[in-house]
């Protein structure tokens, strides 16, 4: 059996550029169909292994943190999309809180972890944050001046989920400040309480990582249960991640399956490429070769290389009459349209002011440093708006449907973020 290995390494993310060589398995004489979704044998669990990957998070250069405020090492921000072709997941999910992402790595002695013997359970989370998860009063310090225009302030300030996300994530990009983890958090949890999914993700993520609070298993899963439930993309992949057993506890592959199936549905790679490999090895569901062949011929479509690899060993495996039902259903598949509410914030006109002019020089070189990770050639960062950069600005503007003004805001940057991660 394929080692847990190569499962866990690409739980969060695409592997490094030497790709672990695919181990070939002997064609079987027969193959299981259908999507039973029995509990598997425990003779054929994969052995632990450390992951190399986790959930959907892609720390951002430049993004200070104290080491004191975070059991994980590096810097902080988050993402909001998984990346389709480019990287794995957020997806999803730029930084935690701007969509989607290639996952950082994250060992797992920084992670709480289970007691030994003690399995985790979640059930369908369709359900808000309980009493444990109350929301805090709506009335919160008006923010600085530096991190947006009044009324998104004011908005916030009293409670308007929407825009205290968005003060959130210029907190956690250092976007009009510096950035702050832990006033990041702050202004997630009332968020994340009224039931805004973006923020519930992003909130996971952050106990999850121990980014501005102590790193904390249970709510981390707690607040991906409640964005999953919601139809955040990112969190059902996460929380799939998470009950794996890469996090040191009792792996739960039927739940893993269960949030694995429902990102794939949206048509999130990572989730297609590990989906296919529980139902290669039958864990968490009766072992499905035919199943297999479909979820890894769906992330090779989405420009997965291991994944088409995968889909290749399997291919010799079913009989001819097998096969082409399997390129049937895969001719078949649509993907589900994911709902935008759920997976990303969109600020309200009034919020959309340029940053404060004490703060341009920071904004225009964050920005400059974006658009040449995105092959906009602006040259060297300086934080100065000249002919090359604002031609820059308006090519991008266009390809994205923007309105070609070449100038640069808050709200181009948060852009240029998510489409970064």
């Amino acid at each position: 059996m394929l080692s847990a290995l190569l499962l866990y390494s690409r739980l969060g993310s695409r592997p490094e550029p030497a790709a672990p060589e695919i181990e070939q398995i002997t064609p079987a004489p027969s193959e299981g169909s259908g999507e039973d979704m029995t509990a598997p044998d425990t003779d054929g669990a994969a052995p632990a292994a450390e992951p190399e990957k986790s959930g959907s998070w892609e720390p951002k250069p430049n993004m200070n943190e104290n080491p004191s405020d975070s059991a994980a090492s590096g810097t902080s921000g988050f993402t909001e999309m998984a990346k389709s072709s480019g990287g794995r997941v957020p997806p999803m999910p730029a930084s935690e809180l701007t969509p989607e992402p290639q996952l950082a790595s994250l060992k797992p002695s920084g992670m709480a972890v289970m007691p030994s013997g003690v399995t985790f359970s979640i059930e369908d989370p369709s359900f808000g944050p309980t009493a444990a998860h109350t929301a805090k009063p709506a009335q919160l310090p008006l923010p600085p001046e530096a991190l947006g225009p009044l009324p998104l302030r004011e908005a916030a300030a009293k409670g308007d989920a929407a825009a205290q996300y968005a003060i959130a994530t210029r907190y956690a990009e250092g976007v009009g400040t510096k950035a702050d983890p832990k006033e990041a958090v702050k202004w997630l949890e009332p968020a994340a309480a009224a039931g805004l999914a973006p923020a519930q993700y992003s909130l996971a993520a952050m106990y999850e990582r121990g980014l501005g609070v102590d790193a904390d298993l249970g709510k981390a899963r707690f607040w991906y249960a409640a964005a999953a439930a919601k139809g955040n993309v990112k969190a059902m992949h996460n929380l799939a991640v998470s009950v794996s057993g890469r996090d040191g506890g009792e792996p739960d592959y039927t739940l893993a399956v269960k949030w694995y199936r429902e990102a794939a549905g949206y048509g999130l790679a990572d989730s297609q490429f590990n989906l296919g490999i529980l139902a290669e090895h039958g864990l968490g569901m009766t072992k499905n070769l035919s199943e297999a062949y479909k979820w890894f011929s769906l992330a090779a479509a989405s420009g997965d290389a291991e994944a088409a690899k995968r889909r290749e060993v399997i291919r010799v495996q079913l009989a001819p009459a097998t096969l082409a039902e399997a390129e049937a259903a895969v001719t078949a598949w649509k993907v589900k349209v994911a709902p935008a509410d759920a997976n990303e914030v969109v600020e309200q006109v009034a919020w959309a002011a340029t940053a404060p002019a004490t703060e341009n020089t920071a904004l225009v070189a964050r920005a400059q440093t974006l658009l040449n990770g995105l092959g906009y050639d602006v040259g060297p960062p300086d934080g100065l708006i000249g002919s090359r950069t604002r031609t820059a600005v308006k090519r991008f503007q266009n390809r994205n449907g923007l309105a070609e003004t070449g100038e640069i805001s808050i709200p181009l940057v948060t852009q240029l973020e998510r489409l970064s991660s």
